[in-house]
């Protein structure tokens, strides 16, 4: 199955264009944004409706939740352009691995060459060739930001591609897009602000030292328009209910506004060459609805509490009793241990949450609706990415941490792990 998506006719990106040597150009305080070739009518357009340095940008997106049109990765690219390696940027763990020079596929679909999942150990290079010198070069995956965004000034259904090498940019979009997922239960048709906003972050030196800068990070913002209007929302849903008006909202009638979640600040940002940040994984939007039929579904209520997972997972496996299929047993194991990932005793949660949901201690003793009802849960719906791998589910790690912590507690462990 393949996630929808539009064309893209160009990009959006930080920096100066790479000199005639091939080194990269230095960053702007604005946005430089590349026509692919053939756009010339939609970039004279552009020309028209925006200045010749924009420090923001109007845009939208077309899709509900936040990983349809944001996703990061640590790569490394070959000097033709080839990508050979791509890691997780959150677990590393590494979906994609070559040897350029043989073609060997070192990792492949998350998997190593005896089935095993594979961690960077971020020392690791993904590839290394002697230098003009004969000094042996080493290339390392780096990590790559992209946003799809659309720019309704254009008038065309079309992607712009945001890129970024940034982990503080990484960060904020994350955070914001989170956010706003959060309170207004879609991303979808809000009209945004992307801009570039100056913000002193923690750098290090090549000397390893480490220094305050000014950097010009990118922030998304929605328009005072509809800030406003949600206000209004908010506020409404906040009286007694005998005060609330009868209709009244961004489209005519009162959203449905999630209860807050609580709030973490987190000010240990990492150096913006490439230092690690950790921060708690996003959270899905709590919505009412009716009994969900798959955990898997947009209609579903995720993250799901424990209690209620374990109902589902029982619902859907039933009594059946047919013995899982030869592939069943170990991508369940596999994806229940990729969200509990990088934690060095993910093996072990894994088999504590699986004894819990399903009564069993290792995947090799599911049933085979056991292990569907599984894979629905853990699993994207939106299928493979362009490695071949189906990633988690959005709200699958924030589950499966919740369902670790609660089988420790009855368990009697007093301290729950993270």
């Amino acid at each position: 199955m393949l996630d929808a998506s539009f064309i893209e006719i160009g990009q959006i990106r930080k920096g100066a264009p790479k000199s005639d040597k091939g080194y990269m150009g230095k960053d702007l305080s604005h946005f430089r944004v590349v026509f692919n070739e053939g756009e010339e009518e939609t970039a004279a357009l552009f020309a028209q409706e925006f200045s010749e340095n924009p420090t923001e940008l109007e845009i939208m997106f077309p899709f509900d939740e936040p990983h349809r049109v944001w996703e990061y990765g640590l790569e490394a690219y070959t000097g033709r352009g080839i990508r050979v390696m791509l890691v997780d940027a959150d677990t590393n763990l590494i979906r994609y691995w070559i040897d350029p020079r043989t073609g060997e596929a070192i990792v492949r679909n998350s998997l190593g060459k005896n089935g095993e999942a594979v961690y960077w150990d971020r020392e690791t290079p993904a590839y290394s060739y002697p230098g003009k010198n004969g000094e042996l070069k080493h290339v390392m995956p780096t990590l790559r930001c992209r946003l799809r965004v659309m720019i309704p000034k254009l008038k065309r259904i079309v992607y712009f591609q945001v890129v970024s090498g940034s982990w503080y940019d990484k960060a904020n979009i994350t955070r914001q897009l989170t956010a706003y997922y959060q309170l207004a239960g879609s991303l979808k048709g809000i009209p945004f602000i992307l801009r570039r906003r100056q913000q002193e972050v923690p750098c290090s030196r090549p000397d390893g030292s480490k220094v305050r800068d000014k950097k010009s990070l990118i922030s998304i913002e929605a328009s005072e328009e509809w800030s406003a209007r949600m206000f209004d929302a908010l506020k409404s849903g906040a009286m007694p209910d005998a005060e609330k008006p009868q209709s009244f909202g961004l489209s005519g009638e009162m959203p449905t506004i999630p209860e807050p979640e609580p709030h973490h600040d987190d000010d240990d940002y990492p150096s913006d060459d490439g230092g690690e940040w950790y921060g708690e994984p996003p959270r899905e939007p709590k919505q009412e609805i009716a009994e969900p039929e798959s955990p898997a579904t947009k209609s579903a209520t995720r993250p799901l509490e424990p209690t209620v997972l374990k109902e589902f997972l029982h619902r859907k496996a039933g009594d059946d009793q047919t013995p899982a299929t030869e592939r069943q047993p170990s991508l369940v194991a596999r994806k229940f241990q990729e969200a509990f990932a990088p934690a060095e005793d993910a093996q072990k949660r894994y088999h504590m949450a699986l004894s819990w949901l399903l009564g069993v201690d290792s995947a090799t003793k599911l049933t085979k609706m056991q292990a569907k009802a599984s894979l629905d849960w853990l699993l994207d719906p939106a299928g493979p990415d362009d490695t071949g791998d189906t990633p988690l589910h959005p709200s699958a790690t924030v589950e499966a941490i919740r369902v670790y912590q609660q089988a420790m507690k009855d368990a009697g462990q007093q301290e729950l792990p993270l």
